[in-house]
């Protein structure tokens, strides 16, 4: 049973001035308040469909003298983005006032009394789009033009079909985002493979020296490393963050070293979540068993658990692009078990001791018990 995935890759830009981008964002944003104004202003029906809301927005828009000043030459798929982004935000603001109105929401929705928003890039505005390059139409404040702009970053699938991308400045580099539809080529239920004994892998978290270990149905299991690594940097920053904040008299920015521990966060994670699903595909595993999560409300930063919900959220993509489902197991069921011989245990310094005197690894013993766990899920 074949499905699909998009995943978008944000990619930077090499040859594009700050001003060209944010003028044609900024145009954009007010084209987008403007529909969207229109939409609220007419008292429009929220159960209209997309289409009909579309055919009127490009009906009345002429009508209106501050949208046509607005709307200028804009090139016609820019102003119908626009337009279908304001339908959006008008279904959402109509839906919020209705659940606040019938006492299901608590608070007043808003009036929104502007949009802040990156230009979504129909096809009808860019000539070619490649994996390196789009020949795109954009305005840098007096007229449209045509530029040739080049990306770089992560390699963008050969099978993937190229969506609508998005256009935008961040920090000081220009970023182009462009949604990537790739096929995945079995999205079986969990339920029907466990019938044809697919093999599972379990995977535990840890707060030690590895970030978690991975183990299959058939015996095979893997450690992965790197949290005494990520632990170190952390601290360092969290240490260097406090230590400005201690200094009196002074104001120095910290906000880059917050950049920095989130910029090792998404590192760490990507990079444990790509090991875990390359021990998968490895060992031809096509389920994978994890923990309910547990809030954890008094983790530190730089702790490696507190990466597991980031990692597991990874996975889950991840996985799905390779065919590969998660499920999940209620927490400490049978974690103090042996997976031996199902007697009751201790844990010392991150070893399991049953009272039959099997001693393994705890991490790896509670994987084990929860791929059995799963086998008896399914098995009802």
């Amino acid at each position: 049973m074949e499905g699909h995935i998009t995943l978008t890759y944000r990619l930077k830009i090499k040859n594009i001035s700050k001003e060209i981008i944010c003028r044609t964002n900024e145009l954009y944003s007010q084209l987008v308040y403007s529909y969207f104004l229109l939409l609220v202003r007419s008292r429009v029906e929220e159960t209209t469909s997309n289409f009909d809301l579309l055919k009127f927005l490009e009906s009345k828009s002429k009508l209106v003298y501050d949208l046509r000043s607005v709307e200028n030459d804009s090139p016609l798929y820019f102003r119908r983005a626009a337009a279908n982004h304001a339908i959006g935000a008008f279904k959402n603001y109509t839906t919020k006032m209705k659940q606040f109105e019938t006492g299901s929401l608590k608070f007043k929705p808003s009036m929104p009394n502007c949009f802040n928003v990156s230009a979504v890039l129909y096809k009808g505005q860019y000539k070619e789009l490649t994996k390196k390059f789009i020949n795109v139409k954009l305005f840098d404040g007096t007229v449209w033009s045509f530029y040739k702009l080049e990306f770089f970053g992560r390699e963008i699938p050969s099978n993937g079909v190229l969506m609508s991308p998005r256009i935008e400045w961040v920090g000081n580099q220009g970023i182009i985002s462009i949604p990537v539809k790739s096929t995945v080529s079995n999205i079986t239920p969990i339920k029907d493979r466990m019938k044809y004994n697919s093999k599972i892998c379990s995977i535990i978290f840890s707060n030690c020296n590895y970030f978690a270990v991975a183990v299959t149905s058939d015996g095979k299991y893997r450690y992965f490393y790197g949290a005494k690594e990520y632990q170190c940097k952390v601290h360092r920053l969290v240490g260097l963050i406090k230590k400005k904040k201690n200094i009196s008299g002074q104001t120095i920015p910290i906000k880059k070293d917050y950049e920095n521990i989130s910029h090792l966060q998404d590192y760490f994670s990507h990079k444990i979540s790509s090991e875990i699903i390359k021990f998968c595909l490895e060992e031809s595993v096509q389920v994978i068993v994890v923990k309910e999560s547990a809030p954890r409300k008094y983790l530190k930063k730089d702790e490696p658990l507190y990466l597991q919900s980031k990692i597991e959220n990874q996975l889950e993509y991840k996985g799905f692009k390779n065919s590969i489902l998660i499920t999940r197991v209620k927490p400490n069921t049978v974690k103090n078990k042996c997976h031996i011989c199902s007697q009751n245990g201790k844990t010392v310094d991150q070893v399991f001791f049953c009272d039959l005197g099997h001693k393994t690894n705890t991490h790896l013993n509670e994987a084990i018990n929860d791929i059995k766990v799963c086998l008896h899920k399914f098995s009802k």
